[in-house]
């Protein structure tokens, strides 16, 4: 965030931490494409591999997408391009038509379904920061329907358990406020609010993410960013925490596991990372200006051939097939920054295909319609109403 770079190369400190930590990443991919949880700091050795029953934990890799992407938009780095598109395509491929999100088992090929609403809140990050739009609204229309609770107005641990974590209703309200859903997303921080806050052993007040057991200061610092309740005082609580070097603790007692939690108070680089946005007043799930990694490009010329496409006046999208395709068809909606906006696979000898567009857009944009079946692709330049 604070990098600059000149011409590609770093021009400060945090641009060369950056480029350190972007270019260890980007060596150290597995084969099959994901990243490992977690790594020894000082030898780079493998410490935790994937989840026990051997699959990826969605919670955590997508974050690495989002990271890649950000610098990339700031550094123009194009050693981190390779893995960036392997891990993009990885997460792509786990994302069903309907939004339902999988994941999997990469020796065995098993895939699962994800249920954490977090592990749904970092992958549609990760999707918009890739300019994927169409993918990250898919999951946020799937996980808004089965992961929001609406007897109790806050999010769901996940989409088969009804128990009101932190991070669950921090993370995902963001996206509620997006979507201009202002009460849903204020009820959801109440209730967690009102749930999870505590004391902990009486030194300073703060939220914790599961009960509310001592001050989990990383948890209570996405609180605060996501504009909860109360906020003023839990700030005033957690500055008293900061250490000399500038960093907090995980936790402000040292509990070890314990209800679900693991409290220590060991200095942690999440609690910060979370403590310099909450400071900067902008949020983590802010999306970096700039091009990603990924992005569909746009064809120069354009080519037309086999159909007739426009935007009708109600706004929705016209094709007409002028040559009937024997196979199926692929259609994307493109803006001119390479943004894909929507996406629908089309059957076979469809003939007439009309779906809606997105409707948070300029009217009077132009947009590019890209229509691909097997061996062809063909560009159409439209402009909606």
């Amino acid at each position: 965030m604070e990098g600059n770079w000149t011409q590609g190369v770093p021009g400060n400190t945090a641009a060369v931490a950056a480029e350190k930590l972007a270019l260890f990443l980007s060596s150290n991919q597995q084969p099959e494409r994901y990243w490992p949880r977690a790594w020894n700091s000082k030898t780079g050795a493998i410490l935790v591999l994937r989840e026990a029953d051997g699959t990826v934990w969605m919670g955590d890799f997508p974050w690495i997408i989002t990271g890649l992407q950000a610098y990339f938009k700031k550094s123009g780095d194009v050693r981190v391009k390779a893995a960036l598109e392997n891990g993009l395509k990885f997460l792509q491929n786990l994302i069903m038509p309907d939004g339902k999100f999988l994941t999997i088992n990469p020796q065995t090929g098993a895939k699962s379904e994800v249920s954490s609403c977090e592990a749904y809140a970092a992958a549609i990050l990760s999707l918009y920061e890739s300019g994927d739009d169409s993918r990250a609204n898919s999951l946020l229309s799937y996980i808004i329907t089965h992961g929001w609770d609406s007897q109790l107005r806050s999010w769901r641990e996940a989409t088969y358990s009804d128990r009101i974590v932190l991070f669950a209703n921090t993370w995902m309200s963001y996206y509620l406020f997006q979507k201009g859903e202002t009460q849903m997303g204020l009820d959801a921080l109440s209730l967690a609010g009102k749930v999870l806050y505590t004391h902990g052993n009486g030194a300073s007040f703060g939220m914790d993410g599961i009960v509310p057991l001592a001050v989990w200061i990383e948890g209570t610092l996405s609180y605060i960013a996501a504009g909860g309740q109360g906020s003023i005082f839990l700030f005033e609580e957690i500055r008293k925490q900061i250490h000399a070097d500038g960093m907090v603790s995980h936790y402000n007692e040292n509990l070890g596991g314990i209800g679900g939690i693991w409290a220590v108070d060991w200095h942690s680089l999440d609690g910060t990372s979370w403590l310099y946005f909450t400071v900067k007043g902008i949020s983590p799930f802010d999306v970096m200006p700039g091009i990603p990694v990924g992005v569909y490009s746009i064809p120069v010329n354009e080519h037309k051939k086999n159909f007739e496409v426009s935007v009708l006046r109600t706004g929705e999208l016209f094709i007409r097939t002028l040559i009937p395709f024997q196979k199926e068809i692929d259609i994307r909606v493109i803006q001119l920054d390479g943004r894909v906006i929507s996406e629908k696979k089309v059957p076979a000898n469809s003939g007439e295909i009309t779906f809606s567009l997105p409707q948070n857009h300029p009217s009077h944009e132009v947009i590019i319609v890209q229509i691909s079946g097997r061996n062809q692709m063909e560009c159409y330049s439209v402009i909606r109403f």
